[in-house]
């Protein structure tokens, strides 16, 4: 017969906890793993979220260096980074410069 977590006893009227079954810390072992691994990857996470244009390189650096804590802020720092401004259209699409009137001599 398998106990129950909570069981009562009838001769002092009290719960007692039963023991704990060792695929209770497994679990627990399990739980806080994902935990740390979620964690982990939370920069590079954040970096496809918002599409960053350097993905790859937040996704290296927190791969290599986001077991020490300062390389996962610098991959946090390098997700969270504002996209930089879109660059103006090239000059060529404006045709050539206007020309200047030549001066007169005199």
């Amino acid at each position: 017969m398998r106990q129950v977590a909570w069981q009562r006893l009838p001769e002092d009227r009290v719960w007692t906890h039963s023991p704990p079954r060792p695929e209770d810390g497994a679990m627990i072992w399990l739980v806080l793993i994902m935990g740390k691994v979620i964690i982990y990857v939370v920069p590079s996470l954040i970096a496809a979220r918002r599409q960053a244009e350097r993905l790859r390189r937040v996704v290296v650096v927190n791969l290599l260096l986001g077991w020490t804590v300062i390389g996962w802020i610098i991959a946090l720092v390098m997700a969270t980074r504002p996209h930089p401004p879109p660059y103006p259209p090239p000059f060529e699409q404006y045709g050539p410069p206007p020309r200047r009137p030549k001066r007169r001599a005199g």
